[in-house]
């Protein structure tokens, strides 16, 4: 049993160790390998041993056999090295107005480029989620385009493939990899100042601190109220989730804790369109009775007239076929955090207190 398992280990030392070779271009592509008896006294073993590592390499078309030798496959560097892409995989929780802009866009992209597109989705599940992103790791010829469940995907830190991710959306703490997103923070911070501007000195906030982004958001809020001279209440924030339903009783709970609320700050569009739900209940009217925002510019928010933040999603894009394009190059991406500026977008759903 014990012989059994030494001639594996060295079938397996042996083929490594060739691919290795063929990958660096020490054994061009073309080039007829060296003989069986050749390599049997280079590597100091039996013939069974290295004719079955060369067959797995054949296996991998890493080789081709040329009775009874082998020779490189002329497409074996070009398929193993990294930097030659094949795919572009997008691991994502689920498609809203901003990843769905972004998905079109990598559609563009990958065809100028002879990519193929793959789509992911985890569903804000963190189990789901690395084992999606561990599936479009396993071809080596991939970029992985993350959008992940939260700053708290510590994994990713130390995961193998790291150099070969973009994460968008989020910041992951550590993760040695480009991290493209919105400046939400200064976003979030001249929304809030609008609204002080306006005239507004009790201003609500319905946040979604469970992601990096929501996060950074709520600190925008809090500095811009700090820097007007306005005292930060946690009582007057709320979690929202991002979501429509749970904005919706965020607001309502709110609004019954603060009835004295002007206005009110969403975490993203969709969280605006919960506090117009809680606001109907209660028959108010945005822009009349309490002023509202949301973030993000998403589709809907024209057609509520909804004063917004655009998060410059073509920009992201931009960011994100420049780093597929550096990793086609050179088999690297820069690593960091990419702010993108956002754009202020002022609707009727925002007037003063006095015009209530």
């Amino acid at each position: 049993m014990s012989g059994i398992d030494t001639k594996k280990l060295l079938v397996k030392q042996i083929y490594h160790d060739l691919k290795n070779k063929i990958i660096s271009g020490e054994y061009q592509p073309g080039e007829l390998m060296p003989g069986l008896k050749k390599l049997q006294a280079q590597y100091e073993t039996s013939l069974p041993v290295i004719n079955e590592a060369l067959e797995l390499l054949a296996a991998e078309k890493m080789l081709i056999r040329n009775s009874p030798n082998f020779r490189v496959n002329d497409l074996a560097q070009e398929d193993q090295l990294p930097h030659k892409l094949k795919y572009i995989a997008v691991v994502i929780a689920e498609i809203d107005d901003f990843s769905q802009i972004v998905f079109n866009r990598l559609e563009v992209e990958c065809r100028k480029r002879n990519l193929e597109l793959l789509f992911y989705r985890h569903e804000m599940n963190n189990e789901l989620q690395r084992q999606q992103y561990d599936r479009a790791s396993l071809h080596k010829n991939t970029v992985i385009v993350l959008f992940p469940n939260g700053p708290y995907c510590s994994w990713l830190q130390t995961s193998p493939h790291i150099g070969r991710t973009i994460i968008v959306d989020e910041a992951i703490p550590g993760a040695k990899a480009p991290q493209i997103i919105s400046d939400d923070d200064n976003g979030m911070f001249k929304l809030t100042k609008y609204l002080v501007e306006l005239g507004h000195r009790h201003i609500a906030h319905i946040c979604a601190e469970d992601r990096s982004s929501g996060y950074i958001r709520h600190f925008g809020y809090r500095r811009a109220l700090e820097t007007s001279g306005l005292k930060y209440d946690p009582s007057m924030v709320n979690n929202g989730k991002f979501q429509i339903q749970a904005s919706m009783i965020a607001f309502e709970q709110l609004l019954k804790a603060h009835p004295e609320t002007t206005a009110c700050l969403c975490a993203n569009d969709y969280s605006a369109l919960g506090a117009i739900e809680a606001m109907r209940k209660l028959k108010l009217t945005p822009g009349k009775d309490i002023s509202l925002t949301g973030y993000g510019n998403f589709a809907v928010s024209e057609a509520i007239d909804l004063t917004t933040v655009d998060q410059q999603t073509g920009k992201i894009c931009n960011q994100i076929a420049y780093m597929i394009d550096q990793y086609r190059n050179s088999g690297k991406m820069p690593q960091g955090i990419y702010p993108v500026p956002t754009e202020l977008v002022i609707r009727g759903s925002c007037v003063s207190p006095e015009q209530k």
